[in-house]
């Protein structure tokens, strides 16, 4: 495992230019946290099962993310803190992947109402069909045509 000084020293360079980064299951402490909240060219961050604070998510919402679209925050242990930041800023973030991240149905009531085109990935129960088709039909499913009928034979006359 990289300790946190490692990984902040690692990412420092790439800072201007990461667009994309995943520290799933990975455990970032504040010095990697701080460097993430310097880069500017940000779209897609995924902290899905990684362990960081609330203060941590505060550090990143305090961030002049101008390009953010996507964040990862499944499997985490989050509060209603974060709802509220999450409503509150990232102005470009157009989904967020919440499975098993520990909010409250009041929590994410919230956040769906402050922020109704944000599209929320939850572990929701799927949603009753809306229309079903019947199951399809073979021929050979078909009871077989009734015997028929022998033509009348033509009268003389």
């Amino acid at each position: 495992a990289i300790d946190d000084a490692t990984a902040a020293r690692l990412l420092s360079p790439l800072t201007p230019f990461i667009a994309d980064l995943s520290l799933a299951g990975a455990n970032p402490g504040p010095m990697t946290i701080a460097q993430i909240a310097k880069m500017p060219a940000l779209r897609r961050l995924s902290l899905s099962r990684a362990r960081f604070t609330t203060g941590d998510f505060a550090t990143l919402a305090d961030a002049p993310f101008d390009s953010l679209q996507e964040l990862n925050l499944s499997a985490t242990s989050l509060d209603s803190s974060t709802a509220t930041l999450l409503a509150s800023r990232f102005p470009k973030l157009t989904r967020v992947f919440l499975w098993h991240s520990g909010l409250s149905d009041a929590s994410i009531a919230d956040l769906r109402a402050r922020r109704p085109a944000l599209m929320l990935e939850l572990d929701e129960p799927t949603a009753a069909a809306l229309e079903t088709e019947p199951a399809p039909t073979f021929s050979g499913d078909a009871p077989p045509p009734p015997p028929a009928t022998p033509p009348t034979p033509p009268t003389g006359k």
